[in-house]
């Protein structure tokens, strides 16, 4: 099986596991981790609009009706995700000014060891990580199938790249996991976790994302490719529109309620934004020459096994 998929699966496992090594060893102010949520936010973007969307189109031959249903059912899919799980609020050490909405809207939350487990209710309960762990799990299990997919259209492709294929996609789940696991992680301390536990589910967490990727792969191996070319290309579309419904939770609480740090903020964002394109600029051109090889090959290996009889 392709190297890639060793690689992006030990890249994702050591990115979930920071998430526990940051909570410990490092605290964030508020301004901190919002200017990194915006960064990675504006990635995210980036490689919604730039790079999966367009693969969504290309993979289901130009069906745009198709890829927009496939966006519009990953928005649903992670707003549901949210609404559920409360897997997205943004809270540091040092936010002793929370705001009432911090109740009103749980969803996503990055915080630190730090906070009162007693402000809000979602997570005042010592077994409230575990809907965080079933809803950042159920994403890390899209991310790895995202990762799976970029790579096995990539190889589809024959397309040559100094890089890894698929990196800017990959570069934006490997910055936003770490802040994944920082949720998990930081609840379970400000409820009274001990250290061993805490490090258990730290690890199962960082499994998820990898088990997702080979899983993935077998899948698309063993299927036909003009059953891979739809399901890579609706799985591109679902991607797009999880990433955008992640990307737009993280941004736009602070866009709504903050006033401080505007100029900082819509920077780190547009230099997200500016690497994502960065990155698209540098992978390969996207076209389906390699599927109509593949296709090419199959027909000829069939019509001289029919001369054979003959």
């Amino acid at each position: 099986m392709n190297t890639t998929y060793l690689i992006y699966a030990i890249l994702t496992f050591l990115s979930s596991l920071a998430g526990g090594v940051i909570v410990s060893k490092l605290k964030f102010s508020h301004t901190g981790l919002q200017l990194l949520l915006s960064f990675v936010g504006g990635l995210m973007l980036s490689v919604a609009i730039l790079h999966l969307l367009p693969h969504s189109v290309l993979e289901l031959n130009g069906d745009t009706h198709s890829a927009a249903l496939a966006v519009l059912a990953g928005i649903l899919v992670t707003f549901l995700l949210l609404r559920t799980f409360h897997v997205h609020k943004h809270v540091t050490h040092d936010d002793e000014h929370v705001h009432d909405h911090s109740c009103q809207q749980p969803e996503h939350t990055h915080t630190t060891a730090s906070e009162d487990p007693d402000h809000c209710e979602v997570h005042s309960s010592r077994y409230s990580w575990i809907g965080l762990f079933v809803g950042l799990g159920i994403e890390a299990i899209i991310d790895g199938v995202a990762i799976s997919a970029i790579v096995v259209d990539s190889v589809a492709q024959n397309a040559g790249s100094p890089l890894l294929p698929g990196l800017a996609l990959a570069a934006a789940i490997l910055l936003h996991k770490p802040l994944d696991a920082m949720s998990v992680i930081s609840v379970m301390k400000s409820t009274g976790w001990d250290q061993r536990n805490i490090m258990l589910v730290n690890l199962a967490y960082a499994v998820i994302s990898p088990i997702s990727i080979y899983t993935a792969a077998y899948g698309f191996d063993i299927l036909a490719d003009p059953v891979n070319t739809t399901l890579l290309g609706w799985i591109f579309g679902i991607s797009a529109g999880c990433f955008l419904t992640i990307a737009l939770s993280d941004i736009l609480p602070e866009l709504t309620f903050h006033s401080h740090d505007r100029l900082k903020l819509t920077l780190a964002l547009i230099l997200g934004m500016l690497l994502g394109l960065g990155l698209q600029a540098v992978e390969p051109e996207h076209n389906h020459d390699g599927h109509n090889h593949a296709i090419s090959q199959l027909q000829q290996v069939s019509g001289s096994g029919a001369h054979c009889k003959d």
